[in-house]
C-alpha cells in the first residue's frame, strides 16, 4: 500500500495482518446490558458494486452520523473509472436502506458530518471541470433529508488547491456545528509539505478564506480534534521517502518507499491562524541499521480522541523498538487539558483496530477488532480516564469479518456531530483485501 497518489513503490507500511499476536487482555467480564442491537449488510441488500481500489482512506475520517432523521453513512463506489470516485450517502437504520444522493468526485477521502440542525454535509475534493485525481478544491455536498437533490458549495480559491498533490483530508465538526477542514499538501519535495486549512459556516453555508502552514516534512492522516477551549488538537502521521530526510531507503530503489514513524500532536488556537501553533512528539521510533523501517500507524489501526474531560487519547501501531519483548504493539497515551501527558502504557501486543467511544453519562470504552476476524470487544476504561480495564466487558462475534485495509471501524461520534447515547453506531467495510465487497452497520448498546 503507498500513501502517495503520485509516487507508489514499496509498502510504505506494513498494514495489520492475521498474523498479529493476541491482545494481552484477560478473559470477558461482561455487562449485562451491552449487547449489538442490529446488524445489516446494507451494500449487499442494495446490490451495490463498491470502488475496486480502496474501501476508504483513513480511519481519521467521519463515515457515519446520527440526527433526529435517522443513521447515515457516506461509502465510495464503483464509478468505472480509475481516476474517478462516486460516493453514495444511505440512511442504513431502516429495515431497507435508503439511497440519499450522491455524484462524481475527484478526491479518494471523503467525510460525512451534520450540523447542529441535523443536515448532512459530505467533504471531500473535487473539480469543476475535468477530474483528476486527488486533486481539487475542498466541496461541501449539502443534504436534507426528505428533499430530492444537494447543493453543492465549493471552497473559492481553487487555483491553490490545484497547484499540488492533495489528499488524506480531515474534517471535523467545533461545538457551534460549523465544519473544520485541513489537508495535508504532499507536495513534489519536502520543502512543498504543508498543512491548508479552513473552515465551513454552516448557517450561511460560506467558506472562509484558507490559512497556509509550511511543513518541513509531510504529515498525513490528520485527527482534528475540538478542545473545551475551543482550540484545536490535531494528531497526524509522517508520510515521507527516506530521502527527504538524508537517509537510505531499505528497499534499495530511489524514491520508493514512505517512512512512517513518527506521530505528533499539534495545538491551533483556530483553523482560521497560522499564529500561536504548537507541537509535540507522541512516539518517534528512529531508523538504525537492524531496525531500518520502524512503523507508527494511526491512521486506520489506532484511533485519537477528546472524551468529555477534556482529555486527548491517542491510541497508535508501533512496529519494531516499541517494546523488547514484542514485534508489534498498540501504545496509549493521554493528555490533559493542557496537552500535557498524563499516562502512557502499552495497551495491546500485535495490531488491533480500535476505536474510543463514550456513553451519555461519559463513561469512556474501547472498541477493538482483531484484524480478519468476526470479533468485536469492548473494554472500559478507568473512572478517571487514565487506563482500561484489563478485562473486556463484551464479546461477541459480527456475523461478517472485516475491517479492509486502510480502513478500520467507523463510529458516529462528537466529531462528526453525533450527540453521546447509551449507545453507538458503528459501520466497517468487510469481506476481502483490499478493497471491500460490501459494508456492514450495527449498533451496539452500550449501558
Amino acid at each position: 500500500m503507498c500513501f502517495s497518489l503520485f509516487a507508489c513503490g514499496e509498502s510504505d507500511f506494513e498494514e495489520p495482518g492475521d498474523d498479529s499476536e493476541e491482545p494481552i487482555f484477560e478473559e470477558p467480564e461482561e455487562i449485562s446490558k451491552m449487547s449489538i442491537v442490529s446488524q445489516t449488510n446494507f451494500t449487499t441488500a442494495l446490490g451495490l458494486d463498491l470502488d475496486t481500489w480502496i474501501p476508504a482512506w483513513g480511519g481519521h475520517q467521519n463515515r457515519l452520523v446520527r440526527t433526529k432523521d435517522g443513521v447515515f453513512a457516506v461509502i465510495l463506489l464503483d464509478s468505472g473509472d480509475t481516476n474517478k470516485r462516486d460516493f453514495g450517502v444511505y440512511r442504513v437504520d431502516t429495515e431497507v436502506p435508503e439511497y440519499i444522493g450522491g455524484e462524481i468526485i475527484a478526491g479518494t477521502a471523503i467525510s460525512l458530518v451534520s450540523n447542529k440542525k441535523g443536515e448532512l454535509y459530505v467533504l471531500c475534493l473535487t473539480t469543476g471541470g475535468n477530474v483528476r485525481s486527488a486533486y481539487g478544491a475542498p466541496t461541501a455536498y449539502k443534504f436534507v433529508y426528505g428533499q430530492e437533490g444537494f447543493e453543492k458549495i465549493m471552497q473559492h480559491e481553487t487555483s491553490m488547491w490545484n497547484s499540488g498533490g492533495h489528499n488524506y483530508e480531515a474534517v471535523s465538526i467545533d461545538n457551534d456545528g460549523n465544519i473544520l477542514f485541513l489537508m495535508p499538501r504532499v507536495g513534489d519535495h519536502r520543502l512543498n509539505a504543508k498543512f491548508i486549512y479552513t473552515t465551513f459556516d454552516t448557517s450561511t453555508d460560506e467558506w472562509n478564506d484558507m490559512v497556509l502552514m509550511d511543513m518541513p516534512i509531510a504529515y498525513l492522516y490528520p485527527y482534528i480534534l475540538v478542545r473545551k477551549d475551543l482550540s484545536i488538537n490535531l494528531v497526524a502521521q509522517i508520510g515521507t521517502y527516506y530521502e527527504y530526510l538524508g537517509l537510505e531507503d531499505p528497499s534499495g530503489k530511489s524514491m520508493s518507499t514512505f517512512l512512517v514513524n513518527s506521530l505528533k500532536l499539534w495545538n491551533f488556537k483556530s483553523l482560521l491562524s497560522n499564529e500561536g501553533i504548537t507541537e509535540q512528539i507522541i512516539l518517534e521510533i528512529p531508523v538504525t541499521d537492524e531496525d531500518p523501517r520502524p512503523q507508527v500507524q494511526n491512521s486506520s489501526a489506532g484511533d485519537s480522541y477528546i472524551d468529555t474531560l477534556g482529555y486527548t487519547h491517542v491510541l497508535t501501531w508501533g512496529h519494531g523498538g516499541v517494546d523488547p519483548n514484542y514485534n508489534a504493539a498498540m501504545m496509549y497515551y493521554v493528555y490533559d487539558g493542557a496537552n500535557k501527558l498524563i499516562h502512557e502504557e502499552l495497551l495491546f501486543t500485535g495490531h488491533i483496530y480500535a476505536r474510543f467511544i463514550e456513553s451519555k453519562s461519559g463513561n469512556l470504552y474501547l472498541i477493538t477488532n482483531k484484524i480478519n476476524t468476526k470479533l468485536i470487544e469492548v473494554f472500559k476504561a478507568n473512572d478517571d480516564h487514565k487506563g482500561f480495564n484489563a478485562k473486556p466487558v463484551f464479546v461477541q462475534e459480527l456475523t461478517v469479518a472485516g475491517l479492509s485495509t486502510y480502513s478500520g471501524l467507523s463510529v458516529a461520534s462528537p466529531r462528526g456531530g453525533t450527540p453521546l447515547e447509551d449507545y453507538v453506531d458503528c459501520v466497517y467495510p468487510a469481506d476481502s483485501e483490499p478493497a471491500a465487497t460490501s459494508w456492514v452497520y450495527f449498533r451496539l448498546q452500550l449501558e
